[in-house]
Parts: structure tokens; C-alpha cells; sequence
């Protein structure tokens, strides 16, 4: 007998108990002698009918296999239901519903990437509301004084606008607009101010040592009481420029325009004003020891009461001076035109007037 033949007789046997079994329930009859006597099961479509002249069972054309035979119970009846551990795992969990179905689930996840992706701006509105005003960038807060150290402000227009007080060391200002930008006490030392328009600038009282001021245009500007120790101003427009007390000393002025300049009570000890232009300014008791001006045009100029011992006007145009009562030791006239100037009451002790044109100039003619 082949092996699928015994497979096959196995599970209809194993149908055939399942079906008495569950056929009539209690159905044992008792014999005469006392014994138990299992009724035969009832034919069925799925049974076997008769056997074949070798004694074989027939089998329905519908063949069960093993795993489509149903478990029968030791005793017969239905079989086992699982256990709790067993219909927890294979129970369906189904969604909670809430009123508000639609949005249970998006809804969390909406709070929470609304929780991770807004805690910047809930943080930054709580900032903004913590804040009167927003943030401003050191550099950009462009007010009365101002921390604006080291900061590049080139080519910024400031026209009118106030940095009075304002620290702006090493700030650099050049081609900036500062016209009428009220500048008074700010502290500038080291700060460029290359090719800046400064007209109208109120630098009164002003800290600008060592600025850099090349080219700069100051016409009207005020720089009274202001310290431009060591400042380099070259080729700088002055004319008009407001300078009573100012420090200039050790500054370079060379090839500066200073016509009608007043710089009478200014501070020029070493200063460099050689090459420049000085036509009607007025130097009038100004403190200029060791001066350089040689070269310079200054037809019509004041240095009445002066004190400029050592100063060098060589090779200068000085026409018509006025240089009463000046101290003027050791000064340098050498190859320099005084015609028709006024040296009177002038200390000269030491000066030097070698080639120098002295023509209609007193004491001379006297």
C-alpha cells in the first residue's frame, strides 16, 4: 500500500470519530450483560460506503487532508478554545474613536511637529515679548553714544543724524556722508575718515587721535576743543573751518587748504602744514613750536603774538605778514618773500633771513 493511501485512510478515520462522536450526544446503549455498545457512526456522503472484493475501503472523490481535519478532545467533544494568552495575540485592535474621530491621530502629530517645529518661534515670540524693541547689531545701532568700535561704515550717509558721545575707535568712516552730523565728544582715535565729506560736522570737544583724514572735505566744520594729536590730514579742505583750541600737534596738515583758517589759539607744536595753502589765516597767538611751513602760500597772514620758536618758513610766499611781537627764535626765513611785512617788537634772536626778500618789511625800513 503506498504511503499517500494510508495518509488518506487516517484522516477519514480520524472524520468518521469526530462525527460519532459529536452525532448523538449520550448515545450508549447498554447490552443484557452490562456492557456498553457504541452505535456504528451513520453513512454520510463523506464516509466510506462498502469495500471492494479484496476487503479495500472506498473513499469519497473529496479527499481531507491532515491539516483540514478539525482537533477532536480527548473526550470527544468540541474542540479546545484557545486561551486567553492565545486570543490576545490573534485579537484585532481596533482604532479608538472620539468625537472628533478625523483628528485623533493627525491631530497628535500636529501638536507635536507643531510643538517641534514652532518651539523657535514660540521661544522667539516669548524673546520679542520679552523685549521692548528687537535686537539691533551693535554696528547698525547708529545713536548718541553708541559703542561703534572697529565697525565699517563705509560710504554710509549720516547726513544731519547725532553720534555725539559715540565711541568709534578704528571705526572706519571713509567716503561716509557726515554732513551736519553732530559729533560733538565722540572719540575717534584711529578712526578713518578717508575722502568722508565732513561739512558742517560738529566735532567740538572731539578725541581724534591719530585719524585718519586724507582728503577729507571739513569746510565749516568745528573742530574747537577738539585733539587731533598725530592725525593725518593731507591735502585736506579746511577753509572756513571752526578751530579755536583744537590740537593739531604732531598732525599732518601738508598741502591743506587753510585760506582764512582760523587757527588762532590752536595747538601746532611739530605740526606739518608745508605746502599748504594759508592766505589770510589768521595764527594770531597760536602755540606752534618747531612748526613746519615751508613751502607755503600765506600772503596776508596773522602771527602777531605767536609763539613759534624754530619754525621753518623757508621757500614761503609770506607777503604782507603781520608778525608783531612774535617769538620767533631761531626761525627759518631762508629764500622766503616778507615784502611789506611787520616784524616789530618781534623776538628774531637767532633767525635766519638768508636770501630772503625783506623789502618794505619792518624793522628793516625803520
Amino acid at each position: 500500500m503506498k504511503p499517500t493511501t494510508v495518509r488518506l485512510g487516517i484522516a477519514a478515520i480520524a472524520l468518521g470519530l469526530a462525527v460519532s462522536g459529536c452525532a448523538v450526544p449520550g448515545a450508549e446503549v447498554a447490552t443484557p450483560n452490562g456492557g456498553l455498545e457504541i452505535p456504528q457512526p451513520a453513512h454520510t456522503s463523506d464516509a466510506p460506503q462498502s469495500a471492494d472484493a479484496d476487503g479495500q475501503l472506498e473513499f469519497p472523490d473529496e479527499i481531507l487532508t491532515p491539516d483540514q481535519v478539525p482537533s477532536v478532545s480527548e473526550e470527544g467533544g468540541e474542540p479546545p478554545r484557545p486561551t486567553e494568552d492565545e486570543a490576545a495575540t490573534t485579537k484585532v485592535k481596533k482604532p479608538n474613536k472620539t468625537k472628533n474621530n478625523d483628528w485623533s491621530t493627525s491631530g497628535s502629530d500636529l501638536n507635536t511637529s507643531s510643538s517641534s517645529s514652532g518651539s523657535g518661534s514660540s521661544s522667539g515670540g516669548a524673546a520679542s515679548g520679552s523685549q521692548s524693541k528687537p535686537v539691533v547689531a551693535r554696528c547698525d545701532n547708529l545713536v548718541p553714544a553708541a559703542d561703534l568700535r572697529k565697525c565699517n561704515l563705509r560710504g554710509i550717509n549720516l547726513l544731519g543724524k547725532s553720534l555725539a558721545g559715540a565711541n568709534l575707535t578704528r571705526a572706519d568712516l571713509s567716503r561716509a556722508n557726515l554732513k551736519g552730523t553732530n559729533m560733538a565728544g565722540a572719540k575717534l582715535t584711529s578712526a578713518r575718515l578717508v575722502s568722508a565729506d565732513l561739512r558742517g560736522t560738529d566735532f567740538s570737544g572731539a578725541a581724534m587721535v591719530s585719524a585718519q583724514l586724507k582728503s577729507t572735505t571739513l569746510k565749516g566744520t568745528i573742530l574747537s576743543g577738539a585733539n587731533l594729536t598725530k592725525a593725518n590730514l593731507p591735502r585736506s579742505d579746511l577753509t572756513g573751518t571752526i578751530m579755536n583750541g583744537t590740537n593739531f600737534i604732531r598732525a599732518d596738515l601738508s598741502g591743506s587748504n587753510l585760506e582764512g583758517a582760523d587757527l588762532s589759539s590752536t595747538r601746532l607744536a611739530g605740526t606739518d602744514l608745508s605746502g599748504s595753502r594759508l592766505r589770510g589765516a589768521n595764527l594770531a597767538g597760536v602755540w606752534a613750536p618747531n612748526l613746519n611751513v615751508r613751502n607755503i602760500s600765506a600772503r596776508a597772514i596773522n602771527i602777531s603774538n605767536a609763539s613759534m620758536p624754530g619754525a621753518d618758513f623757508s621757500g614761503s610766499d609770506l607777503r604782507i605778514i603781520d608778525a608783531v611781537e612774535s617769538d620767533l627764535r631761531g626761525a627759518n626765513f631762508s629764500g622766503s618773500n616778507v615784502k611789506s611785512g611787520d616784524f616789530t617788537d618781534s623776538d628774531l634772536l637767532g633767525a635766519v633771513f638768508t636770501g630772503t626778500d625783506t623789502s618794505g618789511a619792518r624793522p628793516w625800513t625803520d
